[in-house]
């Protein structure tokens, strides 16, 4: 079941927490561990100022994302064994009935996720250097285009 966050507390900040690092570890293999566990302290900052999606089964949050600005997608994550599961594209559809637009960026390496934004009707419109990881990253943006 998807809900959002209505309060962030410590329980809820630890598990995502633990969710999003053994996810980036597992998923950004070409990144190095150490920046993953460097990052960690700035998400303890960020989290609270995200609009946190979630899905829990069995009383447990077992993937989130957070949208940040009001339209940007910080990311997805989901625990490998509840992974192929559609917990990405439920989260995904569920911020899609709030917003007219979403972008984000992805690292050109990550071809399961690329894969995963196109399915779900996201565009690729550029792509940078992130100057943090020294990695190709792509812009990618989705739209609700309304029919007339």
């Amino acid at each position: 079941m998807i809900k959002k966050v209505k309060k962030l507390d410590r329980e809820i900040m630890d598990r995502l927490l633990t969710i999003w690092l053994t996810t980036n570890i597992r998923t950004h293999d070409f990144i190095d561990a150490t920046y993953w566990y460097e990052k960690k302290e700035v998400l303890k900052k960020e989290l609270p100022k995200a609009e946190i999606y979630y899905c829990e089964m069995n009383s447990q949050i077992v993937g989130f994302m957070g949208i940040v600005d009001k339209s940007y997608l910080a990311g997805i994550f989901v625990e490998s064994t509840y992974q192929n599961r559609k917990i990405g594209q439920k989260l995904i559809e569920a911020a899609k009935k709030e917003k007219e637009r979403i972008s984000l960026h992805v690292y050109g390496k990550n071809k399961g996720a690329i894969r995963f934004y196109f399915r779900n009707g996201f565009r690729k419109v550029d792509e940078q250097m992130d100057e943090s990881t020294g990695e190709k990253e792509y812009l990618m943006i989705w739209e609700n285009i309304k029919q007339i």
